[in-house]
């Protein structure tokens, strides 16, 4: 995390850099726009994240998290007690080994692949009971939920709550705790895009309760504000960086002579500190793979 100059100070030297005038917001939000091309390239290290996904009962399926960057490495482990990595597959590869191993498990949560596909839901309505001060509620009617409403939004009796855990078929926990009258409510939600993670085999399953499993991923890049308090999540080493992409563009869109040059320089100085600071737990695919056997190869042949 950078520790010497706040996005305050950073607006500062956008705005020097420019040496016409701009305004601290647009110097603000061209910053962000420099910090997402950094993230760009790679896992970035600062990006990582380690959380732990809960399985229910007797399900092949967990939401991955809402903050996930889903084109970045990221890494599924075994449950509590088997040291092991979940390998990932792609689809056509998953379909075969539901296929061939869906009645094959040697204990539970001992899942030999797993893959993702994007889930659409639909806005629901419906209705659930509500106890006053409790966290958790019972849904009447409505849209049967599941795990990808974990982190969305629910509003009932006109108070907006977040969805923080799906412990049964017929319950939901929520936050804050209920705030109204004990009672039955309608609810409403928002259409939400979300990511689900599939397991196999089935086999695998926990038929008697949850199964967490160990999940490293990479973190959708940070949209920050200006202010003295407030640093971008990349190391000091990135800042020079940033203010050069973030003049470059302002520069090009007001048709300043050396734009280009500004950018250029940004992006070499760039280009080293992705190879030191890309994130090094890669789940590697089989071109990944291979590419790095040859290198190692050729290194061991010099």
């Amino acid at each position: 995390m950078s520790t010497t100059l706040s996005t305050l100070d950073l607006v500062n030297n956008v705005i020097e850099r420019c040496k016409f005038g701009i305004g601290s917001p647009l110097a603000m939000a061209r910053l962000n726009e420099a910090y997402r091309r950094v993230c760009q390239p790679q896992g970035m290290v600062w990006l990582q994240k380690r959380t732990t996904l809960t399985v229910t009962t007797s399900a092949t399926t967990v939401a991955l998290p809402a903050d996930i960057d889903i084109g970045k490495p990221k890494v599924l482990g075994g449950p509590t007690g088997m040291l092991i990595t979940i390998p990932y597959q792609p689809w056509e590869e998953f379909l075969l080994q539901t296929q061939f191993y869906n009645t094959t498990a040697t204990s539970t949560g001992s899942y030999s692949a797993w893959s993702y596909a994007t889930n659409y839901t639909a806005a629901a309505n419906g209705t659930c009971s509500c106890t006053v001060s409790n966290a958790t509620i019972g849904y009447v009617s409505g849209t049967a939920f599941d795990d990808s409403w974990i982190g969305q939004t629910i509003v009932i009796n006109s108070n907006a709550y977040t969805i923080t855990a799906h412990p049964t078929s017929t319950t939901l926990t929520i936050s804050p705790v209920f705030a109204s009258s004990s009672a039955t409510y309608s609810f409403q939600t928002s259409a939400f895009y979300a990511y689900l993670a599939y397991l196999a085999p089935a086999a695998a399953a926990n038929a008697s309760g949850s199964t967490t499993l160990p999940f490293i991923y990479h973190t959708k890049p940070t949209v920050l504000t200006m202010s003295a308090s407030q640093f971008f999540p990349s190391p000091d080493d990135f800042d020079d960086v940033l203010v050069w992409l973030a003049a470059a563009s302002i520069q090009q869109t007001y048709g300043i002579v050396g734009w280009q040059a500004l950018r250029e320089d940004a992006m070499q100085a760039m280009a080293p500190l992705i190879d030191v600071y890309k994130s090094t737990n890669l789940d590697v695919g089989l071109m990944d793979q291979s590419k790095v056997t040859a290198e190692a190869n050729a290194k061991r042949a010099e």
